[in-house]
């Protein structure tokens, strides 16, 4: 089943509150913009922090969606907790014809992902390099992507870096595997499934993006970006977890 963009509520978008409830999974995004927003209030100078935290992150994100791909192509659905997919190592993993189709889909991915990504973070950088003609990260046809990210977060990359990974390394282990989610996910589902959320998170932030590229006072986009991807990140997890709940619900 292909999953796209979450229907938008604006009701249920601007229910922070109720987005939040008792998922650790949202309340670890909230974690984290308030990291970013702690470095964009202490370090102003710092104008590209922002923007470069969120592409980080979406990076992130596509490397952690192949290892849940890869999950889900190497050990069968059990019953149980998500532990038992230690023990699922003894069986059979399908037919030669599943796991090369398997294979050919997280390849597919990783090339189609790539592109997608590669595509807007050198239209960043090109807009960005037009009003810093010394900002690194566009020094040939295809963008840095090191260069621009060791410039634009400077002595906070660590920081920033740290945060993505504790949020999605929680996500892959809670979530994913404790949780169940790859009981119910196939390549397909699963390669299909980060795109709803970070098609609206970098349309968001390249948006904001430009206007911080464009205009001086970057603090204040970035205050604003900040607030809004928050909202996002609780409002897309919430329908995220009622999904994969009804999913888990009806394999039962």
């Amino acid at each position: 089943m292909k999953e796209g963009i979450p229907k938008l509520s604006v009701t249920d978008f601007l229910r922070i509150d109720r987005n939040l409830g008792r998922s650790p999974e949202a309340w670890g995004f909230l974690l984290f913009n308030l990291l970013v927003l702690v470095m964009v209030l202490a370090f102003p100078a710092d104008r590209y922090i922002v923007i470069a935290a969120y592409f980080l992150e979406t990076l992130i994100i596509g490397i952690f969606n192949v290892v849940r791909m890869a999950i889900v192509a190497l050990f069968s659905p059990v019953a149980g907790s998500g532990t038992e997919i230690i023990d699922s190592l003894r069986k059979d993993k399908g037919t030669p014809v599943q796991k090369q189709s398997n294979l050919f889909l997280i390849l597919f991915f990783i090339m189609h992902f790539s592109i997608f990504y590669f595509v807007q973070l050198g239209l960043l950088i090109g807009s960005a390099s037009m009003t810093d003609r010394d900002f690194p990260g566009n020094e040939g046809f295809f963008p840095n992507p090191y260069t621009f990210f060791r410039a634009a977060l400077a002595d906070q990359g660590a920081y920033i870096l740290a945060g993505i990974l504790a949020v999605q390394l929680f996500s892959l282990i809670y979530s994913f595997i404790i949780k169940g989610e790859y009981k119910v996910m196939n390549c397909i589902t699963q390669g299909m499934q980060p795109y709803g959320r970070i098609i609206l998170q970098q349309f968001v932030v390249l948006i904001g993006g430009f206007m911080i590229i464009i205009f001086q006072s970057a603090m204040v986009f970035s205050i604003l970006l900040i607030i809004l991807k928050t909202f996002i990140d609780a409002w897309a997890q919430n329908k995220h977890n009622k999904n994969i709940l009804r999913k888990l619900m009806e394999k039962d």
